[in-house]
């Protein structure tokens, strides 16, 4: 079994070092390459890159799983459509120093990054979803597919995120709130009121500045 990691950027790099962890603690891939349509480098970190395309002639998906390193829902949402159209499977990678409750609902394809925890009692974390360092998710709370929790955000209790929106770095959410599909939450942000579907919110209180214009293609 080898491992794609969709994307060679920066986060990339993030989720190549923990896969290579994960690898190192109990071998799962006897390869990790990359995978990226844009980057004209055959070679990152010391790994070879592949296109998509020819990813999928040299590896089938019985014989490989791929996971997604994009930071922004938006191009998480339209590579898991591509990489599903070839049926590959997702491999989920979470960091052995992060918190993550047996008692959890979790869709496939999640990263969750050094220290952060994900709470027991009614979480349901669904797939392709990213959760950073040391972010915060509590009981009963529902995360959207194709999401970014970035670092230090909290998540309080009853909460609802739709899918592929973006919680930003040190964002605080007050329990039971709704946060809108291909919704952003900027950085520092403290959210105290629902935030309506594909719009972005910043400030404390949070307060709406502007529409998510690139939810108008999905």
């Amino acid at each position: 079994m080898v491992l794609g990691i969709f994307c060679a950027g920066g986060f990339g790099g993030v989720v190549y070092e923990l896969a290579r962890e994960l690898n190192q603690k109990n071998t799962r891939w006897e390869k990790i390459y990359f995978i990226d349509d844009v980057t004209n480098e055959a070679v990152v970190r010391g790994t070879s890159v592949f296109r998509y395309k020819d990813f999928c002639n040299k590896f089938s998906n019985k014989e490989s799983e791929i996971t997604i390193a994009s930071g922004e829902p938006y191009g998480r949402n339209n590579i898991y459509k591509i990489i599903k159209a070839e049926g590959y499977q997702l491999a989920s990678l979470i960091h052995p120093d992060s918190y993550v409750s047996s008692n959890i609902e979790i869709g496939e394809g999640i990263i969750v990054l050094w220290g952060a925890s994900l709470t027991p009692s009614n979480l349901t974390v669904g797939k392709n979803v990213v959760v950073m360092s040391h972010a915060h998710l509590s009981h009963d709370c529902l995360i959207g597919d194709h999401s970014v929790i970035a670092s230090s955000a909290v998540i309080s209790g009853n909460c609802k995120l739709g899918k592929c929106t973006y919680i930003g770095i040190n964002a605080s959410i007050r329990e039971e709130i709704i946060i809108g599909e291909y919704s952003i939450v900027g950085m520092g942000a403290v959210v105290v009121k629902n935030v309506p579907d594909n719009t972005v919110v910043v400030g404390n209180p949070a307060k709406v500045i502007n529409n998510n214009k690139r939810s108008v293609f999905n």
